[in-house]
């Protein structure tokens, strides 16, 4: 089952000047069609705490006792919706600013802080410890970060859900500058916690609306 390793092996590529990005999620079902005016996220606005580096050492270190919350089964039908069931208006208030946040950061150079946006399970699912190591530290002459800031525009969130483990799911259709099509269709799930709203598993769609293999 995939996890968000599309979408944050993207932004360790960006940050790190390593390998062209993966894809990262699903284009629109008529590639050819300009999409509607969005709203561009200045990365200049994220104001997130980075994430430390002494973290994601420790994340390096496979815990025995993680159990990362079950994913919800893909659709049957492109871009089919999920088990859950229609968020209230304030989840969905808090579910939709989590989400323009998380892609605010997105662009950001600095992608300690992103990566303060997701949860350690799903670091930890995501990435293998090498990898994390990577991050954290950067052979010598790699940019621990990126060189400039680089705008992602969402044109929506939709599909706000809460699912059955309490956690929240939604479709968030953006244009981000790690793929090069122009529309891209995302489920993201997030949770709350202690510190507030965190990415806790990201699903993509393929060009047809299937889930991704």
């Amino acid at each position: 089952m995939p996890h968000a390793r599309s979408l944050l092996a993207s932004l360790v590529v960006f940050a790190l000047s390593l390998l062209a990005a993966l894809p990262v999620s699903a284009q629109d079902a008529t590639p050819a069609a300009e999409p509607q005016a969005g709203e561009v996220l200045d990365p200049a606005l994220c104001d997130v705490v980075p994430r430390s580096p002494e973290s994601l050492l420790a994340l390096a270190t496979p815990a025995a006792d993680v159990s990362p919350a079950a994913t919800p089964a893909p659709p049957e039908i492109p871009f089919g919706g999920f088990q859950g069931t229609p968020a209230d208006s304030e989840t969905a208030a808090a579910y939709t600013a989590f989400i323009r946040e998380f892609w605010t950061c997105n662009g950001s150079q600095d992608v300690f802080q992103v990566l303060a946006l997701v949860t350690d399970e799903e670091l930890r699912q995501s990435f293998a410890p090498e990898d994390l190591l990577a991050i954290a530290q950067p052979e010598e002459g790699t940019p621990a970060t990126g060189e400039v800031d680089t705008a992602t525009t969402l044109f929506a969130v939709l599909g706000i859900e809460e699912l059955p483990d309490g956690r929240v799911g939604g479709y968030s259709v953006v244009d981000t500058p790690f793929d090069p099509l122009l529309v891209e269709v995302n489920y993201m799930v997030a949770v709350e916690t202690a510190d507030g709203w965190r990415l806790d598993d990201f699903l993509c769609f393929d060009e047809a609306g299937d889930f991704c293999a």
